[in-house]
């Protein structure tokens, strides 16, 4: 074993972890009696098979975790990784997209539910044991596979019906979930009293595949709803609807005559936003840097895709004192 010590800096600890060493460094890193420098290497893609099967029988439950979660693992060192006894190795062995058909069979009727939680993100699982994972008694599994990008409708559906406020977050940061779901998601959301599950409209709205049509519509009922209840809104509601305003601002994707309508918005924070959005043309950034609010002002000035000339106009007009030198 290697006795010299190697002292751990946050630039060597990255050369560890990624550089393609020699097998000879690779001998000294694997065999270091330091558990933090095994750990690191063993993370390494590049680290050969011979010192992998070494490792994974290695003292230290933190290095065998570090090698479990290497995804350029030989079938032969994950097949040793999978019988260890240790969950936090079983939990990275089980989201290795290469593991073998029985090995994602067994992990998803692992009685510990950490181990099928860890599964149910993995891509190479089938829809068969997606759909049975839907379906676990813990929300927690139901939540992950929520993530996964492979989940289908079919297996959605349910979750949006009757799922719990983290199934319901997850499907909605889901890049993969397609508009039918986000509609279905958004309409159990959009009337709720709950603040917290309203908190998810933020990700729905945002997301790629969420018409703009809904969200215009959420846009002006919003409007409407805070000029009609303006005088006896708690403060909560009022925040509330404010994110969900903002959050259309923030969209990628926002048409033209979308973007003109929420530039003449009455509340600065929706035209900061918009003004911060880096998707929005420099010909709208530069009526914003008009703006008669500082903050939108700012905002078009901190927009890396606001032109030279449109940060110019709105420094001349005024912008907060802590970016005056950016």
């Amino acid at each position: 074993m290697s006795i010299h010590d190697i002292e751990l800096t946050e630039e060597n600890r990255l050369e560890i972890e990624e550089k393609d060493h020699t097998f000879v460094e690779f001998e000294y890193l694997a065999t270091s009696h330091q558990p933090e420098v095994r750990e690191l290497v063993a993370k390494n893609e590049y680290l050969p098979n011979k010192y992998a099967l070494m490792m994974a029988e290695d003292e230290i439950v933190q290095v065998r975790t570090a090698l479990a979660g290497n995804p350029k693992l030989s079938p032969e060192v994950i097949a040793i990784l999978s019988k260890d006894k240790k969950i936090p190795v079983l939990k990275a062995v089980a989201q290795q997209i290469s593991l073998e058909p029985s090995l994602i069979h067994e992990f998803a009727h692992h009685r510990s539910h950490p181990i099928r939680d860890a599964v149910s993100t993995n891509k190479s699982l089938p829809i068969d044991l997606l759909k049975l994972l839907s379906r676990d008694s813990q929300w927690g599994v139901r939540r992950s596979v929520a993530t996964n990008p492979n989940v289908t409708t079919e297996i959605l559906n349910p979750l949006v019906e009757s799922g719990m406020h983290e199934e319901l977050s997850a499907i909605a940061k889901n890049g993969a979930v397609q508009k039918e779901i986000l509609q279905k998601l958004y309409e159990r959301i959009v009337d709720s009293k709950d603040i917290a599950l309203r908190g998810i409209l933020e990700d729905i709205i945002c997301h790629p595949n969420f018409p703009e049509s809904f969200a215009r519509d959420l846009y002006e009922n919003l409007r409407t709803e805070g000029e009609r209840r303006q005088a006896n809104e708690d403060a909560d509601g009022q925040w509330v609807r404010e994110i969900e305003r903002k959050s259309v601002a923030s969209r990628q994707d926002l048409s033209a005559n979308f973007v003109e309508r929420l530039r003449q918005d009455p509340d600065y924070n929706v035209r900061a936003t918009l003004a911060a959005n880096p998707s929005i043309p420099d010909d709208i950034l530069a009526q914003l840097a008009l703006d008669e609010d500082k903050s939108v002002r700012t905002a078009v000035h901190k927009n890396q895709k606001a032109s030279a000339e449109t940060k110019a106009t709105a420094l001349l007009l005024g912008i907060d004192s802590s970016e005056d030198d950016n």
